[in-house]
């Protein structure tokens, strides 16, 4: 009963953290998309447009007026792809773990 406990966490888990990856990357890839015009409005101020850029940590577009800073990724973002590294490493020792389990013996 354990381990068929062990195995529907388990499963749980991976189908969090694929969906978690899932929308990570696609966040991240429509904002490198739609991030490539070159500018950004300024928000509060009409018909003023900052400086886009993209960078890699945490990764995401960068909008600046003269080197000014004015939005940015949040810091969240970063920490989320380190939680899918580390949980995904975790995912993969457990399921080696419970791959090479011997199996209950049922009539004992």
């Amino acid at each position: 009963m354990a381990r068929l406990a062990g195995v529907v966490l388990a499963l749980t888990i991976t189908v969090v953290w694929f969906v978690v990856g899932l929308g990570l990357l696609a966040v991240i890839s429509l904002e490198q998309l739609s991030g490539s015009s070159g500018d950004c409005p300024v928000p509060g101020v009409d018909s003023l447009y900052g400086d886009s850029s993209w960078q890699w940590w945490p990764p995401g577009e960068v909008c600046s007026i003269n080197g000014v800073e004015f939005s940015g990724p949040s810091a969240l973002r970063g920490g989320v792809i380190v939680g899918e590294i580390v949980v995904g490493v975790g995912l993969v020792f457990l399921w080696r773990r419970l791959r090479d389990a011997p199996d209950p013996d049922w009539t004992a």
